[in-house]
């Protein structure tokens, strides 16, 4: 599991659509992939459905949000990078 994977799943429920937005723009920056980011949007109250996923995950352009915003959340939501996955940010330090 990468650190933007772990990162990703560290609590942060997608559960307003801006929110739900926000941090997938700022996933895929982080070099996140689809499956795992799909499989994240089933957790929330209104997840994205199969047909509509593939479109949506390919609107999301690099930089439009980036990668710190991902961790930058996740880090306030008390997550702490596991020394195993492989580090994705060099924006951010704890």
């Amino acid at each position: 599991m990468t650190e933007a994977n772990e990162a990703l799943f560290s609590g942060i429920p997608p559960t307003g659509y801006i929110e739900w937005t926000t941090l997938s723009m700022a996933y895929k920056d982080a070099g996140g992939d689809y499956s795992t980011w799909f499989e994240w949007c089933k957790t929330g109250p209104n997840p994205i459905s199969e047909a509509e996923a593939p479109a949506k995950w390919a609107s999301f352009k690099p930089g439009q949000i980036t990668k710190a915003t991902l961790f930058d959340w996740a880090y306030k939501n008390g997550w702490k990078p596991t020394a195993k996955a492989p580090q994705t940010r060099d924006i951010y330090a704890p």
